[in-house]
């Protein structure tokens, strides 16, 4: 799992040709972290069925092997993988996050484009609608919101930039809206971001203050 999260092709070849055994039933002489660890290799030489089986394989915390590479900012294994079968951007993780949130959460930028780009194109079978919501109703844009490193920014403002219609001013399940992330991680650039946005409620920052201030 070590060289699939640091995207050492090379070293997932070695390890599947030391193995030696049919993943699609299980692999008693590895443990489960060789059996992750070997799967993107073992898919280049797999029928459509196994290779679709292999990508959709997860870890105990319902990772598959192109959450371990986002999260690590694995670009080139990110692209590899994708490009073997898209709708593993429609996978989630025991947390409800898809590939885009974990992108998105970890601050990677190139990633982030990466993936917003295939979705704004039509060439991924989700949309921003469908897979906008995580477990507990956090948008895309939110996450963007909660951190003041380079990354994080940058996200945000691509996001405000290249996603048409995107909803400023969602609210999650405990009522937050982006605005109220910006105050809560006291990231100043991006809060500036969202007042400047044209599709911003200012009708919030009175109620949101009021929220969060206790006012």
């Amino acid at each position: 799992m070590i060289a699939a999260e640091n995207g050492r092709l090379d070293m997932l070849e070695a390890m599947l040709n030391s193995c030696g055994h049919d993943l699609s039933n299980g692999c008693s002489y590895c443990s489960e972290d060789s059996k992750r660890a070997v799967v993107i290799t073992d898919i280049r030489n797999s029928s459509k069925v196994k290779q679709k089986m292999l990508l959709a394989m997860k870890n105990k915390y319902g990772q598959t092997a192109l959450m371990l590479a986002i999260e690590n900012n694995c670009y080139k294994a990110t692209l590899y993988l994708l490009s073997l079968d898209m709708s593993q951007l429609e996978h989630k993780n025991k947390y409800n996050k898809t590939p885009l949130f974990i992108a998105i959460e970890g601050g990677h930028f190139e990633i982030s484009r990466y993936i917003i780009d295939l979705i704004l194109a039509g060439k991924a079978l989700t949309s921003f609608k469908d897979i906008k919501i995580s477990h507990n109703g956090n948008t895309p844009l939110m996450f963007a919101c909660m951190a003041k490193d380079l990354g994080h920014i940058k996200i945000l403002k691509y996001l405000l930039k290249s996603v048409p219609g995107i909803d400023i001013n969602a609210t999650n399940n405990l009522g937050s809206s982006c605005f109220a992330w910006t105050l809560t991680s006291g990231n100043v650039v991006a809060m500036k971001a969202i007042l400047a946005h044209g599709d911003f409620d200012f009708t919030e920052v009175r109620a949101t203050c009021m929220t969060t201030c206790q006012f």
